[in-house]
């Protein structure tokens, strides 16, 4: 019991040594909340992200897996939801034979869709997949979609 003794703080200073610790929690709080609000993301995470994109676009479009790419999206959409992202986790469900989940996805990818989005044209193709009519709603989505991106020049496959 002496040796404990010997490790114990006065109560006055282990009080104000609780009331700072809690005070710089309390600070690293509200900067993490601040930054979610703003959409503010660590570029660790931004980098994580990326690399997870890229390992899916490559399951996804080079090799058909399309079962496995959308695990990876699925991560990917947690660390940084954009509009992208949620568009070729949609085409991703689409080629796994989840037509209602790729329905989900492709309405959360219009959500956080680019205001260059041709919104009408989007949702045409959602309301197609809702219909059964596939490939229209591919060929409409997959429109829409490069239209918003200057920066891709050919169709999601």
């Amino acid at each position: 019991m002496r040796r404990l003794a010997a490790f114990r703080v006065p109560s006055s200073r282990r009080a104000r040594l609780i009331a700072a610790v809690l005070s710089v929690l309390a600070l690293a709080a509200a900067a993490a909340l601040q930054r979610l609000r703003t959409g503010e993301r660590s570029p660790a995470i931004e980098q994580r992200a990326a690399a997870l994109e890229q390992k899916a676009d490559a399951l996804l479009f080079e090799r058909g897996e399309p079962r496995r790419a959308l695990a990876i999206y699925r991560r990917a959409c947690e660390l940084r939801p954009s509009f992208p992202l949620w568009h070729k986790r949609g085409i991703a469900r689409l080629e796994s034979g989840d037509p209602s989940g790729a329905i989900a996805a492709f309405e959360r990818a219009l959500a956080l869709a680019p205001p260059a989005l041709d919104r009408q044209r989007y949702r045409a193709g959602i309301a197609a997949l809702r219909e059964g009519a596939v490939e229209i709603g591919r060929a409409a989505l997959d429109s829409a979609y490069l239209a918003s991106r200057p920066e891709a020049s050919e169709p999601v496959r």
